[in-house]
């Protein structure tokens, strides 16, 4: 038979993990549409980088 405390506690533990859940969940999502968004320009910018690296080498 829980108390009533330990009850509340388990009630406040549960609430702070949904809270730290739907806190991550909102911040995340957009988060990885940007990081989506920007990987091809980041991939682009190495392939860049190592071909600029490689003509200088070859030139």
């Amino acid at each position: 038979f829980d108390g009533p405390g330990q009850q509340a506690e388990q009630m406040a533990t549960l609430t702070s993990y949904w809270g730290g859940f739907g806190f991550c969940f909102f911040f995340v999502v957009p988060a990885r549409q940007v990081l989506v968004l920007l990987m091809p320009c980041f991939l682009l910018g190495i392939d860049v980088v190592i071909l600029g690296h490689f003509c200088q080498m070859y030139s």
